[in-house]
Parts: structure tokens; sequence; C-alpha cells
């Protein structure tokens, strides 16, 4: 799969998109005991505007009703409501799982959840697989410009933006009807058309240097909401990683560059990243580094697939002190070694970190994540 940019592989994934338009989506969580757990709720923005998980709901069942812009339906009594800005909305759950040998148990959890219409939840049925719809395809020059007007049609922007969608009118994009070009001139298209590919260059420039940066990670603002009238951020994390959840969740920081401030790249040479044993990640769930390539942002196969290294991680061998190294290359360093080896491609590449509900020293920012240093 190569839609979602930047995954990991410290979760099981289950989502849907879901259509509020008719009628509520009753969202039923199993008890997930002691299992790392989070459900991401998701406008037709990317914006996460509610979660049900670990942290906000603890792990007993869950039963909560996402209803759409307007509606004013009557539920059953007992049932959290959740409202959402957009009728289009995306639901990722995330369950964790500890290696090939636990995905069964995970799977059983997957199994146990579910989001129906409030109709079948009601009548305890299941609707009929619907027919998978034909998506419109998008050529040529200003085929970005349609490709945005189309969804924004569907679920129209909220009235705060009408500055925006009053400039965005003067391109032929609008949200009653989505983007029509007939009108432009030949110059405004060809500016368009140029638009597009300067944009796209912006943001991954942008991608590089955004928020703080602490020995050349990248530190992504944090923020309650995510993301507001940040557009930049919201480009960025779409292109880099889109549905990147809000940092109190989960705080991913991306490493491009070692501590000579020179481009990862495992055909330049090895790299080792040292946690002290007083500076480990303080997270109240857990940590986990994934490497990609830089060109798909995507991860890369190796001979021992691994794919990402962290305090789970089977067999990884802390020093006497309580420290932690990791050697990151693209050769197995051999003896003790190998057991911290995360494998790199001899290609660009990029780290991300992940902390799963970090602590507060990471949330405010007095958290220094160590530097990588190339051997």
């Amino acid at each position: 799969m190569e839609d979602i940019q930047s995954t990991n592989n410290d979760t099981i994934y289950s989502w849907i998109w879901g259509n509020l338009k008719e009628e509520p989506l009753i969202y039923v969580k199993p008890d997930t005991g002691d299992r790392f757990y989070t459900t991401q709720i998701i406008d037709a923005y990317s914006n996460n505007f509610a979660y049900v998980s670990q942290r906000t709901h603890g792990s007993p069942k869950q039963t909560v009703a996402i209803v759409g812009p307007g509606w004013a339906g009557k539920l059953p009594a007992g049932i959290e409501v959740i409202q959402s800005p957009t009728n289009t909305i995306f639901v990722i759950l995330r369950l964790g799982v500890d290696g090939d040998a636990d995905v069964p148990n995970t799977r059983k959890l997957q199994n146990a959840s579910s989001l129906l219409p409030l109709s079948h939840h009601l009548a305890g049925t299941r609707p009929d697989t619907p027919e998978m719809e034909t998506l419109p395809t998008y050529e040529g020059p200003l085929a970005a410009f349609a490709q945005i007007g189309d969804p924004m049609a569907l679920n129209p922007p909220p009235t705060h933006e009408a500055g925006l969608l009053g400039m965005f009118s003067r391109i032929g994009l609008s949200a009653d009807y989505g983007f029509v070009s007939a009108d432009l001139s030949d110059e405004m298209k060809a500016a368009l058309a140029l638009s597009a590919k300067d944009g796209l260059a912006a943001i991954e420039a942008a991608a590089t240097n955004i928020g703080n940066e602490v020995n050349g990670w990248q530190l992504p603002p944090i923020a309650d909401e995510f993301f507001g009238t940040d557009y930049m951020l919201r480009a960025v994390i779409a292109w880099q990683s889109i549905f990147q959840q809000t940092p109190i969740e989960a705080y991913y920081p991306a490493l491009y560059v070692d501590s000579d401030g020179k481009k990862l790249d495992g055909s330049k040479g090895s790299y080792t990243l040292r946690f002290e044993a007083d500076n480990l990640p303080p997270v109240d769930a857990f940590w986990s580094i994934s490497l990609y390539d830089l060109a798909k942002r995507l991860m890369v196969p190796n001979k021992i697939s691994r794919y990402s290294i962290g305090d789970r991680t089977s067999g990884i061998a802390y020093d006497p002190d309580g420290s932690l190294e990791i050697h990151i290359q693209t050769d197995d360093p051999g003896g003790d070694q190998s057991s911290n080896w995360l494998p790199a491609p001899n290609e660009p590449f990029y780290l991300m970190f992940r902390a799963y509900q970090p602590q507060s020293k990471i949330i405010s920012g007095r958290y220094e994540f160590p530097p990588v240093n190339r051997v």
C-alpha cells in the first residue's frame, strides 16, 4: 500500500470512511484491557476533531454516536454524542500489537469493534456491502484544483473560511460547484498550473523545517487543535504522513539530517543514536523509531523484516548503565550490536520517532531528543 506515507507497524489499523448525511454512525469499542488503543476521528479537512482512546476513555467498552452537522434526531439513552463538523468522516482505530505472535489477539478486538449506521445498530443488523464508487480521474495541468473542488463541494468549509472562499471563487474554485475552469483566461490557467508545482515544492521544503529543531529533529508544533488555520502545517502533514495524530495522543518528530546537518543516506555511511540512561523517552504508553526511504516515504524491505525499533522491540539490549544505543546502517553491525540494528537502505532516508501518550516533558518541549551521529 502506498496511499498513506510514513505509516507505522506498532499498531494494527482498522479504518473506514463514513457518511453522516442520512443518519449518525454508532461506534462500539470492546473492553481492551491493558492493550493500547486509540480511535482517531477525522473530518473531511483532516482535522482530528475527536478521540475515543486509552487516554480519553480508558479500557472499558464504549458506545458513542458520531452525528453530522445539523442532525436533530433522537438517540438511545446513555450513548455519548460526538458532533462532526462535516458529513464525511474518516475513522482510524489503532490497536497495539507486539510482534507477529500477538496479531491473533489484536484481530479478536478488531472483530469485536463496529461502526454501524444508527438504524442497523438498533436493529442488530449489518448493512449490505456497498458497491465501490468509481472515483473521478483527474488529469492535466489543473488536475490538483479539480481534485480539491469535488470534495469541497460535498463538505463545505466552515463559515470562518468565507474570506478564503471569496478569493478561491476568482480562480473558479467554489464550495457550491467545485472547480470550473471554462471562464478562466489562458494566462490564468498557465499561472494556476505553475502555482500547483510551486506549491508542492514549497510544501516539500517546509517539511524539513517545521516546528522547532532539536539536534536535527523536527518537532511539530504542539497544539490542542490540529490544524486550525495553520495551512502550511496541514499541507506538510498531509504530504509527509497524512492523518497524523494530535500531539497529546501521539507525537511524531521527524529527522532528515545527521548531527553535522547532512542528509541521512545509507550509501554514505553508518549512524548511531544514543539515549543516555537519564534521557530515555518519557511516555505513558510506548515509543518507537521507524525508517522510511526519502523518495516514496515508505518503509523499506530488509532481510530481518525490521522496520522500526523501540522499547518493545524483542531482544533490544541496554548498556549496563541503562543507556541505549541504536545502530542505523545498511549492513548488519554484527555481534552484540545486531540486537539494536535498524536496517537502512542504500539511499537517502529519514526517521520518524513516535511517542505514544507522551508525558508532559515532551509536550512542553523540555525533552531533548538526541542527535544521530554518522560513524
